[in-house]
């Protein structure tokens, strides 16, 4: 936590690392991606605003929190893939209309924040 620049940080075993910017109710997101398995630590020097994490993959990598850095996309809302319009399994509306449908389960694009099935999204993290 950085109180002077309102932003908690944190890991996960999905090899990703937030940058949340939760001052201001801006509620903004970025997201550091470099490890090759999970992130297991996380510290902050607040004086140097560097961010140093340990992974799995027995990297070190030292972040410069200065750099601008682009804000993670937001996720879109969607009751169907939106590539193939398969329909999600929460969709029982769809499922029941068209009887062979198979559901799917929701992921979303890191990138562009897109609602996809796995299947148009073989590059899972």
């Amino acid at each position: 936590w950085d109180e002077e620049k309102e932003v908690l940080l944190s890991c996960s075993a999905d090899k990703s690392i937030f940058i949340w910017g939760i001052g201001e109710g801006k509620g903004q997101a970025i997201q550091l991606n470099a490890h090759g398995e999970r992130i297991n630590d996380i510290a902050y020097c607040k004086a140097e605003r560097k961010l140093f994490s340990f992974g799995g993959d027995k990297k070190l990598i030292i972040w410069n929190l200065r750099t601008e850095r682009q804000q993670t996309a937001l996720w879109a809302e969607s009751n169907e893939c939106q590539i193939c319009q398969g329909p999600f399994f929460w969709n029982v509306q769809k499922l029941w209309q068209e009887k062979n449908a198979i559901f799917k389960r929701q992921y979303h694009c890191r990138r562009c924040g897109q609602a996809v099935c796995g299947e148009c999204s073989p590059d899972l993290s």
